[in-house]
Formats: structure tokens, sequence, C-alpha cells
């Protein structure tokens, strides 16, 4: 029967992986996805925010105006975009 190798720990705790090069390209991108420039387009980003800030914090309309008036613009965008490749496709 194969096995796999067992995973060693190093002195910190930490597990690695058998393969090096895979910690290596998993640091790299884990790097980029946890930027925050990375999800300044993502909705999913500005209605948590707004959710988070609402039920957690209780703030008032004042205190979400930013990401609410963004996720609001990515809507009319999407929506002009979505309208303009019906379009298309219906003619």
């Amino acid at each position: 029967m194969n096995h796999a190798p067992p995973l060693r720990l190093t002195p910190d705790g930490a597990k690695l992986f058998p393969n090096s090069e895979l910690l290596h390209l998993s640091a790299e991108l884990s790097e980029i996805y946890a930027s925050k420039e990375f999800t300044l387009t993502n909705p999913v980003r500005h209605f948590v925010d707004i959710m988070r800030r609402v039920m957690l914090k209780g703030s008032y309309l004042g205190d979400i105006a930013g990401p609410f008036w963004i996720l609001g613009t990515e809507a009319v965008v999407m929506l002009a975009l979505a309208v303009i490749r019906y379009r298309k496709t219906s003619e």
C-alpha cells in the first residue's frame, strides 16, 4: 500500500508541504488575494461592510454612505452592461 510521506512539524509548529514549491506559491497567492485593493471592485465586499456596520456597530445612513454609493454605482453599471448585452443577443 502506498502511503503519503508524513508531514513534518517545524520548530514553530507549522506543517510543511511535501513540496516546498507549493508553499511558496501559496504564500504569494495569499498576499495577492488578501490585498484590499484587489477587492475594491467586488460588490460583496461593500455589501458585507454595510451589513457589518449596521448589524454590529449600529451605524446610521450617514455612516454607511460611502460603501452604499459604491455599491449603488456598481449596481447601475452592471445593470447597464446587462441591458446592452441582452439587446445584442435579442436582435
